[in-house]
């Protein structure tokens, strides 16, 4: 079974949506991405750029960009990146 790794970056300036997470079936990349997401409840909040991924076996999954809007968090499409994963 071949599966897929999605990432890409989203970026605010507002608490984190976590609701995205399950959402897109997403997770935080990398652990200072998870301690970027607990400092948006912190209070005053300056620009943060976030990296998730979803795994997958859709080959043409995609983050729900306009979801992501309404919370006022922006997809960097630029960022997006798809990596086949061989179990």
């Amino acid at each position: 079974m071949k599966l897929y790794r999605h990432h890409f970056k989203v970026k605010g300036v507002t608490s984190f949506p976590i609701d995205m997470l399950r959402y897109d079936s997403c997770r935080p990349a990398h652990e200072p991405d998870s301690h970027a997401i607990i400092r948006t409840f912190d209070g005053e909040i300056e620009a943060v750029t976030v990296e998730v991924c979803s795994m997958n076996r859709n080959l043409h999954w995609s983050p729900t960009v306009d979801r992501w809007k309404s919370f006022g968090w922006k997809v960097l499409l630029e960022s997006f990146e798809r990596v086949p994963v061989e179990l």
